[in-house]
C-alpha cells in the first residue's frame, strides 16, 4: 500500500476512534413541558458538560440562540489547544421554583463575546425546534466523545417530561443530575397540595419537608412547615421553625402569623416540659428522693408556672418534710386560688395538726355541710351551733379517720 493511502487510512481510523460524528438513535421528543423550559434544560445540561468552557458564573445563564422560528440553539466548539467556548448570540437565565407547575416564561437576554472559534476541530450541537408535538431535540457532534453528554441531555429530556405531568407526585422522580435536583420540588409540591386537599397532616408534612430538603430557598415553605406541625402538636419543632419564619419571610402578614404560632407553640410547649417535670417530682417524691422531688418541682415552677399545681406540689413536699405550718399556709393558698373540692379536707387536717383545734372544727363543719342535699342543710341550719358543731367533729371524725371522736375541750 502506498505511503500516501497508508496515512490516509490511519487518519480516518483515529478520525473514528475520537468519535467523528455521534447522533442519538432518534430525536428526544418532549410533549408536556413548556419548549422555554426544555431548551432552558438542555442549555444548562450542557454548560454543565463543559464547565471551563463559558467565562461567566453560573447565575448569568446558559448560552443559547434563539433562531428565526422560535427554536433554540446551544453550539460549543473546541479548537486544536484543546479549550471549549460557547458560540451563542443570547442566554437563558435560570427560572426559579414557585410552585406546582413548570415555569414556562423563561427569560431570554442577548448576549456578546460568545462568538466561538475560528479554527474548530470539534463541535457539538443541540437543536430544540418548537413543533405542534411539543419540544423535538436533536444533536449533532465530531471530533470528541459525546455519549456522556447525550446520556445527560436524554435524562434531561425524560426529567422534564416527568416534571410535566399532572400525575408525578415526585415519589420516585429522579432528576437529571445534582444541579436540577431542585426541580423536584414541583412534583413534591403537588403532592403536598393532595395532601392539604384530603386533610392528611402527617403526609402533608412530610411532603413539604422532602421540598425543602431538594429546594431550601422555596418562599413561604418554613411557614407551612411550622404551621402543619404546629397543628398536629409538635411544637418543639414548630416553635424555631416558625420564629425563622417571621424573621426571613418576605410577606409582612405571613411573619405575623408566623411570630403569632411560635409563640403559642413556645407556650404549649414549655407547659408539656412543666407537666412531665411535675409528674417526675411527684415520682421522686413517692420513691422517698425528697431533694431531687424538690429541684424537679422549682424546674417546674420556672419553666411554666402553674399556682394551682405548683401549690398542690409543695403542699405535698411540705408534708413530706413534716413542715406543719408550712403546709397549712399551702392550704390556705390552695383554698384563695382554687377553691376547689378536697381543699377544705386538706385544710381541715392541717389545723389539727397544728392544734388549732377550733378552725379544725369550723372547717369540718363547712365540708359536711357541702356534702349533705338541700333538706338536710335546711334542717341543719336550724340545729343549734353548739350541737352542730359538735356533730360536725364527729362526721369529720369519721371521715378523716383515726381521729379521736371527742375534741380536746
Amino acid at each position: 500500500m502506498p505511503a500516501r493511502a497508508r496515512l490516509a487510512c490511519s487518519g480516518l481510523f483515529a478520525l473514528l476512534a475520537a468519535g467523528c460524528t455521534v447522533c442519538p438513535p432518534q430525536p428526544l421528543l418532549v410533549a408536556n413541558a413548556p419548549p422555554t423550559f426544555v431548551a432552558w434544560l438542555c442549555a444548562d445540561a450542557c454548560r454543565l458538560g463543559f464547565p471551563a468552557a463559558d467565562p461567566l458564573p453560573y447565575h448569568a445563564g446558559a448560552p443559547a440562540t434563539r433562531l428565526a422560528d422560535g427554536s433554540y440553539e446551544v453550539r460549543y466548539q473546541r479548537r486544536d489547544d484543546g479549550r471549549w467556548t460557547p458560540r451563542a448570540d443570547g442566554r437563558l437565565l435560570a427560572p426559579r421554583v414557585s410552585g406546582t407547575e413548570v415555569p414556562g416564561d423563561v427569560r431570554y437576554v442577548a448576549a456578546t463575546g460568545l462568538g466561538g472559534w475560528r479554527t474548530v476541530d470539534a463541535e457539538f450541537v443541540v437543536t430544540i425546534a418548537v413543533t405542534p408535538a411539543g419540544a423535538d431535540i436533536r444533536t449533532s457532534a465530531y471530533g470528541f466523545d459525546a455519549e456522556p453528554l447525550l446520556r445527560h441531555l436524554h435524562a434531561a429530556a425524560e426529567f422534564a417530561q416527568a416534571l410535566a405531568c399532572p400525575d408525578e407526585t415526585g415519589g420516585s422522580l429522579r432528576s437529571c443530575c445534582a444541579q436540577h435536583a431542585n426541580w423536584r420540588a414541583v412534583a413534591l409540591l403537588r403532592a403536598a397540595r393532595d395532601r392539604a386537599r384530603d386533610n392528611d397532616l402527617l403526609a402533608l408534612r412530610d411532603a413539604l419537608r422532602a421540598a425543602r430538603a431538594v429546594a431550601a430557598d422555596l418562599p413561604g415553605l418554613d411557614y407551612r412547615i411550622g404551621a402543619v406541625e404546629h397543628a398536629i402538636g409538635q411544637d418543639e419543632l414548630a416553635a424555631p421553625r416558625l420564629r425563622t419564619a417571621s424573621r426571613s419571610d418576605a410577606d409582612p402578614v405571613t411573619r405575623s402569623s408566623a411570630w403569632t404560632s411560635a409563640r403559642s407553640s413556645s407556650t404549649r410547649s414549655t407547659q408539656r416540659d412543666s407537666e412531665s417535670m411535675r409528674r417526675s417530682a411527684l415520682a421522686a417524691l413517692d420513691a422517698g428522693r425528697l431533694e431531687a422531688a424538690a429541684a424537679l418541682a422549682h424546674a417546674a415552677t420556672a419553666t411554666a408556672p402553674d399556682p394551682i399545681a405548683d401549690l398542690r406540689l409543695r403542699h405535698r413536699l411540705q408534708r413530706a418534710r413534716d413542715d406543719r405550718f408550712g403546709s397549712l399556709g399551702t392550704a390556705l393558698l390552695l383554698r384563695e386560688y382554687g377553691g376547689e373540692a378536697g381543699v377544705d379536707r386538706l385544710l381541715a387536717e392541717d389545723y389539727a395538726q397544728v392544734g388549732y383545734w377550733r378552725l379544725a372544727r369550723r372547717t369540718a363543719a363547712r365540708l359536711l355541710i357541702g356534702q349533705l342535699p338541700a333538706s338536710d342543710l335546711f334542717a341543719a341550719l336550724q340545729s343549734a351551733s353548739a350541737g352542730l358543731a359538735q356533730s360536725a367533729w364527729i362526721g369529720w371524725s369519721e371521715v378523716v379517720g383515726g381521729w379521736p371522736a371527742s375534741p380536746p375541750r
